[in-house]
This record gives C-alpha cells, structure tokens and sequence, in this order.
C-alpha cells in the first residue's frame, strides 16, 4: 500500500455525522472503490494539541491503495455516487490530500 488518500473534515463546519460517516458512507466509498481499496480507517476529532481545545478536523478518513493510478481510476469512475452522498452527513466538503507512504 503505497498509496494513501487522506479526507480531511474541517470542525468548523456547522454539523457532522460521525455515525452515519463511519456506518453509512465509509461502507459505501469502499464498496464503489472495489478491490483497489487496501484499506479504509476513520479517526474521530476529540481535541486539539491543548487540552480543551476543539480538534481541526471532525474526522478524518484514510483509504489505501497500491499505486497512484488506482486511486485516480477509481475515484474518477465513483466519485459521482461518493459525493452525492457527503450531504447525508455534513455541510461540507473535505481538504483532501494524496500521499506517498515512505514508512
């Protein structure tokens, strides 16, 4: 797996469904990607460095893939159904980041 999609989203959006994102659309996204999906994890936002402090993100959502061209095939071919599903569980949109794993 040297491939890892990170959907990052931001707490300062109004509202987010933490069960329904972890019950409902991770289910779905790995579904829609197939095989080519290694791996999917789901952290949950509990705090920031501080004690106290709200975290940056509500959740955040990693999915693996062996090679950059199966994330860019998959995604291109299911993103339609992943993103008319986003609205079920918040008002926005995440920052995404593609990364190279090196360990």
């Amino acid at each position: 797996m040297n491939i890892k999609v990170s959907l990052l989203y931001a707490s300062s959006c109004d509202w987010f469904g933490i069960t329904y994102f972890r019950e409902t659309h991770l289910p779905l996204m790995a579904t829609s990607l197939g095989d080519v999906c290694r791996r999917v994890m789901v952290e949950e936002g509990i705090r920031g460095v501080g004690a106290g402090t709200p975290p940056a993100f509500s959740a955040v959502a990693h999915l693996y893939f062996d090679t950059l061209e199966d994330d860019q095939r998959t995604f291109d071919l299911q993103s339609e159904i992943i993103l008319s599903d986003i609205g079920n569980f918040t008002d926005t949109l995440p920052v995404i980041q593609v990364g190279r794993v090196l360990a």
